[in-house]
């Protein structure tokens, strides 16, 4: 059994052409794999975008004198994924959970978002 898997083995994997795209592929797989430098650049502007949004409702925040329930617990929320995001920058690009395609910088946004849209509400 072992020589037979051995010899399909080497047939398949004897042509120049197929070794050679096949260690190719591999190595484009591991830089991709490995590989940050491209993702970089969207990383740190996600994390910026997200670090705006974050002191934009943090400024609303401080003007508003007392929060209610509503307000009190997003903010919670807005500040927890934004201790994240500001211990690990670069996992500002990264899915917030296995669940969904929302990244980490595009939750703590949306949660701005809503946190001001709140305040604005009961003002």
């Amino acid at each position: 059994m072992k020589f037979l898997f051995l010899t399909l083995f080497f047939i398949l994997l004897s042509g120049c052409e197929t070794v050679d795209s096949m260690q190719q592929d591999l190595t484009e797989l591991s830089n991709s794999v490995f590989s940050s430098s491209e993702e970089q650049p969207a990383a740190e502007d996600a994390f910026f975008k997200a670090q705006e949004a974050f002191n934009e409702a943090d400024k609303v925040k401080q003007r508003k004198a007392s929060l209610n329930a509503q307000q009190r617990s997003l903010w919670i929320e807005l500040e927890k994924d934004y201790n994240q995001l500001v211990a690990d920058p670069s996992r500002s690009i990264e899915q917030a959970s296995f669940f969904s395609n929302v990244t980490l910088a595009d939750n703590v946004m949306s949660r701005s978002v809503q946190f001001i849209e709140l305040i604005e509400k009961s003002d």
